[in-house]
């Protein structure tokens, strides 16, 4: 499947997020925003760079990150209650159950 490893960071992304919360909305508030420090400067542009490397373009890159994090930041603020949240992204992906990232 062409966009197996792509579906398996996007599900990754989102489980990082529910699994950490905090973590997760530290990296992506308003401090990590304004960070001054190299080196995470440096992990987000290695961070995108992997993922531009899978997904084959800064669009396509930037529609999949887009994607999972709405998801994730939907999923943590509650505005998209779901009893089952991999299940949930894994529709969302258009993925069936076994594929990409199951466990």
């Amino acid at each position: 499947m062409p966009g197996a490893p792509l579906d398996a960071m996007g599900l990754a992304y989102v489980e990082f997020a529910l699994a950490r919360p905090a973590r997760f909305r530290l990296m992506f508030g308003p401090l990590a925003a304004r960070a001054k420090d190299e080196g995470l400067g440096e992990a987000r542009g290695a961070a995108f760079a992997a993922l531009s490397a899978v997904a084959g373009s800064r669009a396509a890159s930037l529609r999949a990150w887009g994607l999972v994090h709405g998801l994730a930041m939907l999923l943590l603020d509650g505005a998209l209650p779901a009893e089952d949240s991999r299940a949930l992204v894994r529709e969302v992906l258009g993925l069936a159950p076994g594929e990409a990232g199951a466990a």
